[in-house]
């Protein structure tokens, strides 16, 4: 009976196995079309390197950043290879590999991989082998490789950069402090778990395939110890890594007390910016060392607690355009959050956004423009990445952590 279309809905994607209260529970492995905004299905993911005969590779990400001679050392301290890209199919697990997020810390939204033509100038080779690096999907922003023999060394581009995600370019082999891409390892390695996000809560605990808790080393399982509740925290600025590294983020719960009913603060504690100004990337590894994300509103209610919060200065959230051009119209540009999910709440000025100067102004701010003494209206204007007057804004608990329930069953 699959693909059925289901209820007359134009069903467009699929799953493996449905279970929804009162409809199926099936767990035989059988797929079924389903809609594209069904938000029940945990994710299944393919960890092998299919495009190389299934030799079982993936590719990790560090922890850490540092120069791109640091990489063949810091990749082994996680068990893992310093590596080249073969094809587009790798491109896309690499770029996966960065879990939807730029890189806490690092000086720019990418990653260190292992090519070079520091040998030969414009000859780029893969140097875990020497041998030629034929793939080369450069970006097309700023007409890549562009820097000539004082960038020697090769990024990726993260999610959300604004400069073709997961297209490559070319930097100065010690001029930016970045994480590396490796192939196997461990993200996990050596980690430990602190306490995050919430009031009370622990970001130690994730979800496993039997729908219930698990904790590190010997403490207990789950939430059953009185007085402690489940809540998502699906950017939990540490997490467990082990349970990152197999289950990814998204899979991340906070232990929380239940002490006054709910662990999620006020909305007067919702937002804090940050001290100082800069660029987004700036911003958002200033949350993250806070254990917070760059700030994510999403009603009239949380903008005024996020105005308050930012007051009279300019300061960055977390709303970042896909895709489009600098001539894109404002009706046709497409704003998500940074974990994926499409804006639904704007609170933009008058006019904007507007690629103001011709710029493809694809990130945005509260207030404008300058770091302190502006106006506190709490309206949005888009931005270029680069701009570094803006403080950071960022939200102290993980985005729809209200409910005290786990998301999908899990």
């Amino acid at each position: 009976g699959e693909p059925g279309n289901y209820g007359g809905r134009d069903e467009r994607n699929a799953m493996i196995n449905c279970y929804a209260d009162g409809l199926c529970a099936q767990a035989d492995g059988k797929w079924y079309d389903a809609p594209d905004d069904w938000d029940g299905p945990k994710p299944l993911c393919r960890t092998d390197d299919s495009s190389s005969g299934g030799d079982g590779g993936i590719f990790t990400i560090t922890s850490s950043n540092g120069v791109w001679d640091d990489c063949p050392s810091e990749c082994a301290a996680i068990g893992g290879t310093f590596t080249c890209i073969d094809d587009e199919a790798q491109n896309i697990q690499a770029l996966a590999a960065f879990r939807g997020h730029c890189p806490g810390g690092a000086d720019d939204c990418g990653a260190w991989i292992a090519v070079s033509d520091e040998a030969s100038e414009g000859n780029w080779v893969c140097t875990v082998d020497g041998s030629p690096q034929t793939y080369q999907p450069w970006s097309s922003i700023g007409n890549e490789p562009n820097g000539g023999p004082g960038e020697n060394c090769v990024n990726v581009w993260g999610p959300n950069s604004g400069r073709d995600d997961g297209a490559w370019n070319d930097y100065g082999c010690t001029d930016a402090r970045m994480p590396c891409i490796c192939k196997g390892g461990d993200a996990g390695a050596g980690a430990t778990s602190t306490t995050t996000t919430g009031t009370n809560c622990r970001s130690d605990i994730c979800t496993d395939y039997a729908s219930d808790c698990c904790a590190p080393g010997s403490e207990p399982r789950g939430c059953s110890m009185a007085g402690y509740e489940v809540e998502s925290d699906p950017y939990g600025a540490s997490g467990w890594g082990p349970c990152v590294s197999t289950y990814g983020q998204e899979s991340v719960y906070q232990c929380c007390s239940e002490e006054g009913g709910s662990s999620s603060p006020s909305a007067e504690d919702l937002f804090v910016a940050g001290p100082n100004g800069g660029n987004y990337y700036d911003a958002a590894a200033y949350c993250s060392s806070i254990g917070a994300e760059i700030a994510t509103i999403f009603s009239s209610a949380e903008n005024e607690a996020a105005r308050r919060a930012c007051g009279g200065s300019s300061c960055w959230i977390g709303l970042s355009e896909q895709g489009g051009t600098v001539g894109t119209a404002p009706s046709s540009q497409v704003w998500t959050w940074p974990d994926g999910n499409g804006a639904s709440y704007f609170n933009w000025q008058q006019g904007e956004p507007n690629n103001w100067g011709g710029r493809d102004e694809k990130n945005a701010i509260m207030n404008c423009c300058g770091t302190w003494g502006q106006e506190s209206s709490g309206k949005w204007y888009d931005a270029p990445y680069d701009y570094d007057e803006p403080r950071p804004l960022c939200r102290t608990a993980a985005a729809g952590s209200g409910s005290s329930s786990k998301k999908g069953g899990d």
